[in-house]
């Protein structure tokens, strides 16, 4: 087990907005995430998945605090002995990402509750990342909707759709 015994990890609300990080420790925030990517990319590829960093600041907002302890396990190592491997970083990050990560999760938390209200779904591929729609099995709902409604697509959607309408 990673975590240890005088950690917490309480469950925290804010404007409606439900978040638990997996510990904090010396009050610190820490997050523990797991990737069968290669480790050997670790300092070579500097980018974390966009929604591990939206997580964070969105903690960071949450708490109040600017730094958060990333914690990445690396299942299969560099896919040679030994794994898996461990890395642990300190991300930082400005007011400005904080609060415009907040802004943006706050603008989607609208378009949920008004689609849960009204029962309708919200306009297909504008509130999401495009990785999410691959492998949706609503996929072919949002196109149809998509192009009833005149609504644009990116070049990747588009491709998709006429793939599948030809």
């Amino acid at each position: 087990m990673l975590t240890p015994p005088d950690a917490s990890a309480p469950v925290i609300e804010k404007n409606g907005i439900i978040y638990r990080p997996d510990m904090i420790l010396s009050d610190r925030l820490n997050e523990v995430k797991t990737t069968r990517k290669s480790a050997k990319y670790h300092y070579l590829d500097d980018a974390l998945p966009v929604t591990w960093v939206d997580y964070m600041l969105g903690g960071c907002y949450m708490m109040d605090r600017t730094e958060y302890d990333l914690i990445i396990l690396y299942i299969s190592g560099n896919f040679a002995p030994p794994f898996p491997q461990i890395y642990a970083e300190t991300e930082q990050f400005s007011q400005e990402e904080i609060r415009e990560n907040w802004t943006k999760i706050l603008h989607r938390k609208a378009i949920l509750d008004e689609a849960l209200i009204l029962n309708i779904p919200p306009e297909p591929f504008q509130n999401c990342y495009d990785w999410e729609c691959k492998y949706c099995r609503y996929q072919l709902v949002c196109q149809t909707l998509t192009r009833d409604l005149n609504v644009k697509m990116t070049v990747e959607q588009a491709e998709e759709d006429k793939e599948l309408w030809s």
